[in-house]
């Protein structure tokens, strides 16, 4: 026993000596390691802050140089593009004027001052202000002194001796009079020299002019992006390098921190025609400095970490001598416990993720899952409940179900409910209407799914709630765009079908019926085998029409003909569209035809009725002309014979009842040969034959002519003429004989229609569209409109004891429409009875030439 005894000892004494060994070894070891480790990670630390910083500081310059610059040329941009908005508005008001530039123009509210010189020579200058400083720091603190009389005198100096080198470009200058470089603020400290810029406004050939607009480099800095980066510790804006600063931006005294290392950047720049230069210092602030000092930190804290993680070895090696025994007889009982533990952990995590995943997918059904008691008040609602009623989960649980739905609903479903609890039914299904959390009702399938017991031997009912709202909208909307459409189909007039590619009729209404002939739609459909044969009259005609429905997919105003149930043929107009499935195969046809028998029948019959009528006008014409021919040949003899008699070539004759005869011959043959050329004339113009031989025509000659050949009549008539007419009257184009033809007829029936003493305008005028309008006035008998009507007809002629002794053939004034339509113009008659008559030719405008005044007079 005692030689087991110190063997145990022994043993005991060297674990001892071994485990303070170890425990050295191993406190040398942390002591090292740690060192090591700290020292490793402070200068990673520092290398990286140090180039993280140095990047940031180039990217806060970078970016404050780009800012500046792209806020500076986007002003230079807006005084170019105000001086655009004068060149091209120039003769609008000022105060206009100043309207547009300030809606027109970007950036143009940067400027303080937005002044316009213009010089109207002698020394005479002229300035508009269309903008004046708004902003307080230019106000108040005299960085512009250009108010009063003498400043502005100067400023009109100062472009008056710089005038040559304003050019094209923007002239930026900083020594404007009335400027002054002043403080703007101390917090931080900001100094501003006022600048310049001065555009041109190139107008050719105006009086010069010069727009003026003052800025500061501080109106173009936003002051919130500036506050946001405290690490501008200063900028400087120059006039070229070393020159008078333009802008001065300094921090230091803003309690900034002091430590760490500065970047200062220079960096130059062309504003309009000026060269600037700009420096930009980037400071380190309690942010950086603090990064900074992280490695220090961390070296610090990783030397304790090291020395307090020595002593703790230390301490644990001398604790763990004294607990290696204990460890050893608890090291089993562990071993079980943690086992055991282990696997209640493993059941518990396996029984949260199932229950995880059981709430996730009752979550995610769109349905209403609840559980009530056996008297209906909720014990589970799953999120469905909050999408369908708006109403909150937790408020929600505990009130009773059935409060929750439509007074008129809630009786009959507590009835069916405890008829289910106590089994006088099974589980069930009905509509009912739930509230919402606005106050209103959504129509809900309630379905009462299955009843349980809970551990407690509580009776539980599971049930699900289906949101039909929008199902029960659509079925009734359907319900009604259905019974409306069917009620315009069936009412419809034309009839509407849907009929197969093989021709069977699938549907059609009672107008489809009633064209086609037969009893009722029904009868249409049951009757009829394949319509493209047993319907349409013409085979090809309707494999035309379905080979278009197959090829564009829609035909509309197809004419065909259609055989009725009776055998009877009429015409339709059909208007169809085919019908495909998703894969784009043919499933139907639809369409509609519309009766047009009677309007083809009226076509056919007009054009029938406008063939007899130009054979008959045709006939007419050739008639006319050829006895005009038939009748001139023998006339000519009649006339020409007379003529000798009347003028007694052969001799004086004896018997002057002769001559009588003779002279009355001849005057009669001439007024039959001026009818017959009146009749061909207008056979000729009707067929299309007659032809203008067109020159350039002076009216007021041909006029002159007529009046000349009518002097004996106007005379014989005592009628007083007035020709407005004179040299001035344009020229037309036309042909001369058809125009003396025109007004010699209009001429000779207002000198034949006029009694004694009357009176005959002839007048012209140029209307709006450039017409020429020649007018015949005339205070003669005048017609009524029925006999104006008459007059205008071929042959017509007004009954008047005026002309019945030279009455002519009626043609007169048929002949005259006949000839200006030739000419492309049209014939006006305005007449009153008892006050006379106004006959007006109106030639178009292209056919209107306006003579040289000046030219004709020399």
């Amino acid at each position: 026993m005692l030689i087991i005894g110190a063997d145990q000892r022994e043993k005991a004494d060297d674990e001892t000596q071994t485990r303070s060994l170890r425990g050295s070894t191993a406190q040398v070891m942390v002591l090292v390691n740690g060192m090591i480790l700290a020292l490793v990670a402070y200068l990673a630390l520092s290398f990286f802050i140090g180039d993280m910083l140095q990047a940031e500081q180039k990217r806060t310059v970078a970016e404050t140089e780009r800012t500046i610059n792209d806020n500076l040329h986007a002003l230079e941009s807006a005084i170019k593009a105000a001086s655009t908005i004068l060149v091209l508005e120039k003769d609008i008001p000022p105060e206009f004027l100043q309207k547009t530039i300030s809606y027109a123009t970007p950036n143009i509210d940067q400027f303080d001052y937005l002044i316009w010189l213009r010089d109207h020579g002698n020394g005479a200058w002229s300035i508009t202000h269309f903008m004046k400083p708004s902003s307080p720091a230019a106000l108040e603190n005299d960085a512009y002194n250009v108010q009063t009389r003498e400043d502005q005198a100067a400023l009109v100096r100062f472009i008056t001796e710089n005038k040559v080198r304003i050019y094209e470009d923007v002239l930026i200058r900083t020594d404007i009079p009335g400027t002054n470089y002043v403080q703007e603020s101390t917090e931080p400290l900001i100094k501003n020299r006022p600048f310049a810029m001065i555009k041109k406004i190139m107008t050719p050939d105006g009086p010069d002019s010069f727009l003026v607009g003052f800025s500061r480099v501080s109106s173009v800095i936003d002051r919130a992006w500036l506050n946001e980066r405290t690490e501008l510790s200063g900028i400087v804006l120059r006039e070229g390098p070393g020159g008078d600063p333009i802008f001065y931006m300094n921090r230091m005294g803003q309690g900034r921190a002091s430590e760490g290392k500065n970047l200062r950047e220079d960096y130059a720049f062309t504003i309009g025609n000026a060269k600037w230069t700009m420096q930009v210092d980037v400071g380190q602030t309690r942010h950086t400095v603090f990064l900074q000092k992280t490695p220090l930190l961390v070296l610090f804290f990783g030397t304790m970490f090291t020395i307090v993680g020595m002593l703790y070895v230390r301490n644990n090696q001398r604790q763990s001598g004294r607990l290696a025994v204990m460890n050893r007889t608890l090291a089993h009982k562990n071993f079980e416990l943690n086992s055991e533990i282990s696997e209640r952990e493993r059941l518990n995590n396996s029984l949260r993720k199932a229950e995880r995943e059981n709430r996730a997918i009752i979550n995610a059904v769109t349905d209403i899952i609840f559980e009530t008691t056996a008297e209906g008040d909720i014990l589970f609602l799953n999120d469905a409940w909050g999408r369908v009623t708006g109403h909150d989960i937790g408020v929600s649980v505990g009130k009773n179900l059935f409060d929750m739905l439509h007074p008129q609903d809630q009786a009959e479903q507590r009835d069916q409910f405890q008829q289910m609890i106590k089994g006088q039914r099974p589980a069930y299904r009905s509509f009912a209407r739930l509230r919402t959390r606005e106050g209103t009702f959504r129509s809900v399938e309630l379905a009462m799914s299955m009843m349980r017991q809970d551990e407690n031997r509580n009776i539980r009912v599971v049930g699900t709630m289906t949101d039909v709202e929008e199902r029960r909208r659509a079925e009734k909307a359907l319900s009604e765009a259905e019974k409306k459409f069917r009620t315009i189909v069936e009412n419809a007039a034309g009839g509407i079908y849907q009929v197969a590619p093989d021709g069977k009729y699938l549907s059609a209404n009672p107008a489809m019926a009633r064209i086609l002939g037969y009893e009722s739609a029904d009868d249409i459909v049951g009757s009829i085998r394949n319509a493209n044969s047993e319907i349409y009259e013409s085979i090809r005609e309707r494999k035309q029409f379905l080979a278009q429905l197959d090829e564009k997919g829609t035909v509309k105003n197809f004419e065909t003909t259609v055989r009725r149930k009776g055998g009877d043929i009429i015409w339709v107009n059909e208007n169809a569209r085919t019908v495909r499935d998703d894969e784009g195969n043919i499933l139907y046809y639809e369409g509609s035809i519309e009766d047009i028998t009677q309007r083809k029948e009226a076509e056919i019959k007009l054009q029938e009725a406008k063939v007899h009528s130009d054979m008959a006008s045709r006939a007419k014409s050739e008639f006319l002309a050829n006895m005009s021919h038939e009748l001139r040949t023998p006339l000519n003899a009649i006339i020409g014979f007379s003529e000798i008699i009347k003028n007694e070539v052969f001799g004086k004759l004896e018997q002057r009842q002769y001559w009588d005869y003779a002279n009355d011959i001849y005057d009669s043959g001439k007024q039959l040969l001026k009818i017959i050329n009146e009749i061909l004339d207008v056979s000729r113009i009707d067929a299309g034959e007659r032809q203008l031989n067109e020159s350039l025509v002076r009216l007021d000659k041909i006029v002159q002519s007529a009046l000349d050949l009518m002097a004996p009549k106007i005379e014989s008539g005592q009628l007083t003429v007035t020709n407005m007419l004179d040299s001035t009257m344009p020229d037309v184009i036309g042909e001369e004989l058809a125009l003396k033809q025109i007004i010699m007829n209009l001429l000779s029936n207002a000198v034949k229609f006029t009694p004694e003493g009357g009176r005959i305008t002839l007048s012209y005028e140029l209307d709006a569209d450039g017409q020429l309008r020649l007018s015949i006035t005339d205070t003669g008998v005048g017609m009524d409109d029925h006999e104006v009507q008459k007059a205008l007809s071929p042959f017509g002629q007004v009954d008047s004891s005026l002309h019945r002794a030279t009455s002519g053939a009626g043609l007169g004034l048929t002949l005259v429409d006949a000839l200006t339509r030739l000419h492309e113009g049209s014939f006006e008659l305005f007449s009153q009875k008892g006050l006379g008559t106004t006959a007006t030719i109106i030639l178009p405008a292209r056919r209107v030439s306006v003579r040289d005044t000046a030219s004709n007079a020399s």
